[in-house]
């Protein structure tokens, strides 16, 4: 009995140390030369079966300068406009994985898309967030829509710094800090003046 219970032990010990770790990597996608959206891709981590329940973090991203509009939007994957579910208040209070780790709420829908809250002028925070490590399939990503510099921002470089609040045990964020727009220009307009 107690070789028995040593072998699934060390079985056990064995299949959570292979998990590779789990890792997420911020980079920005631009779209003609204008300020894109922030992407973060996860790998690794131990995969939860279908019918766990979900951890959930909150994420952060912070302008180097003010930002406009108020309609930010964090949606996981690169779902097309018609499969986008929005979470909302009360909406995803318990959302469990599906298979291939998809966040499902209690009547089976898919949830993808989580609104974004405004914290003073440069930053949103998406909170509640479900977060599924990949395991060896794959990636997770999650997409920021709707970030954007406002008009009258300082000239020069905009960076979106990221953060994931209450992370996965293990969880490695690397490059946090990514430039999102190349260069803002402030143009000055010259008027004709007759002598």
């Amino acid at each position: 009995m107690k070789t028995l219970l040593l072998v699934t032990l060390f079985a056990g010990l064995a299949s959570a140390q292979m998990a590779p770790p789990l890792v997420c990597t911020a980079s920005a996608v631009r779209s003609g030369g204008q300020a894109g959206d922030v992407l973060i891709s996860c790998t690794g981590g131990q995969a939860l079966p279908a019918g766990s329940p979900l951890p959930l973090v909150n994420i952060s991203i912070a302008l180097s300068v003010s930002m406009a509009g108020t309609d930010a939007m964090l949606v996981i994957g690169d779902p097309q406009a018609s499969e986008i579910s929005p979470c909302g208040p009360g909406v995803c209070t318990s959302l469990t994985a599906s298979a291939g780790g998809t966040a499902v709420d209690a009547t089976g829908t898919v949830r993808n898309a989580f609104p974004g809250a405004r914290k003073g002028d440069t930053t949103v925070i998406f909170t509640g967030v479900p977060f599924a490590p990949p395991g060896t399939s794959g990636s997770r990503v999650f997409r920021t829509k709707n970030v954007r510099a406002a008009a009258g921002a300082e000239a020069g470089s905009v960076f979106a710094f990221v953060s994931i609040e209450n992370p996965p045990a293990g969880l490695r964020l690397e490059n946090s800090a990514v430039s999102i727009a190349a260069l803002i220009r402030r143009t000055l307009l010259a008027q004709h003046m007759p002598r």
